[in-house]
Formats: C-alpha cells, structure tokens, sequence
C-alpha cells in the first residue's frame, strides 16, 4: 500500500484530474521536482512523456505547489494501478505480515509467562524454606525461654 497524497485539480478544459506533488512525479521518473516543473511550466523543456501541469497558486490550483497530471505521469512511468487503492496482492501480503507479528507475539507472550511462573515458583520455594527455618529458630528461641523461666523459678 502506497502512502502517495493524490490531490484533484479542477482543470477547465478537462474537467476534475487526479494531481500528484512534483515531488511525487519527479520519483516516479527518477529526476529533481525542478525537472518536472520545467517539464511542465510555459518555458517548458520537452519532457519525455506527455506531462501536464498546475502551477502554484493558480485559479485550477489553489495550493503552494506544482501539481501534475495523475494519469499522465502513471502512463509515462508504468504505474498501472492508483496510488492511493492498494492491490490485492500488497492486502495480502500485508494481513500475512500481521499474522505473523501477531504469532510472534503470541509466542514470546506465552514465553514470558512461563518464565514470570518459574520466577514466581522459586521465589514462592525460597520464602518457604525462609519461613521453614524462621519457624525452627522461633521454636529454639521458645524452648530457650521456657528453660530460662524455669530455671529462674526453681
């Protein structure tokens, strides 16, 4: 899927027209934005392909920029498809990638639980042998003071 802005340019002689950036065009065609705008403007130099072309701030082209003709620059430079609808094929190849994260992420999910359930199991076997031996000491220290007491009342 394609991330290219198309903009609609009210051309009076032909009507509503898909418009990308120069930018977009300059590409597309493997040039400088400044190429294509030559292409295009009243100076224009002959451009390899039939190109037409908006200029800045214009009655058709309210924008900063140098708009030009959608369909003419896909024909010259082989895009058969819109930019802006995405083919099945892209669809397809991106729910697959998704699917994938989404697998992987399941699966390092599941493994950070098992793990955080071994660290809990022997953090939970650590605090019973602590409590273990606090009760052994309690119950030495209980018999201590049991002997003490009674000594001391004999």
């Amino acid at each position: 899927m394609s991330s290219v802005r198309e903009y609609v340019v009210e051309d009076p002689e032909l009507g509503p027209r898909r418009a990308y950036l120069s930018s977009t065009v300059a590409n597309m065609a493997n040039v400088t934005a400044k190429t294509v705008t030559t292409w295009v403007s009243s100076d224009a130099a002959a451009p390899p392909a039939p190109l037409r072309g908006w200029a800045p701030r214009s009655d058709c082209n309210p924008s900063g920029r140098w708009l030009i003709d959608a369909t003419m620059a896909d024909e010259a430079w082989g895009r058969t498809t819109q930019v802006g609808a995405p083919r099945d094929s892209d669809l397809d190849g991106e729910r697959q990638r998704l699917a994938d994260e989404r697998a992987m992420f399941e699966l390092e999910r599941r493994v950070f639980e098992e793990s955080r359930i071994q660290q809990l199991e022997d953090e939970n076997a650590q605090l019973r042998v602590a409590n273990e031996r606090l009760s052994s000491q309690v119950a030495k220290l209980g018999s201590v003071i049991r002997e003490l007491t009674t000594d001391a009342t004999s």
